[in-house]
């Protein structure tokens, strides 16, 4: 079991996690799709499924920032940085 969210940087320690009930819209606020509160965070059955969904929402890049995806293993606790997926053109 995951959840899945980002942070800001790669050495931030505060993830944004996936809602349980977040909207899967790129175009909804990300109020409605991100919680700082583990406890209201969306819980994945496996890490492909966690990472698939973070890498869908995560926003678009904002200034100063690298936005990176992070899934977290709810067993364990083991947080995982991973590379935002881009397609090649």
């Amino acid at each position: 079991m995951f959840k899945a969210g980002f942070v800001y940087k790669p050495s931030h320690p505060t993830i944004h996690f996936i809602k349980n009930d977040a909207i899967f819209n790129r175009r909804m606020g990300d109020d409605k799709k991100f919680t700082l509160e583990e406890a209201e965070a969306k819980i994945f059955a496996d890490e492909f499924e966690a990472k698939s969904a973070i890498d869908f929402l995560i926003p678009p890049p904002k200034p100063n920032y690298q936005l990176t995806p992070v899934t977290l293993n709810i067993k364990t606790g083991e947080r995982k940085v991973h590379t935002l997926y881009q397609p090649s053109v």
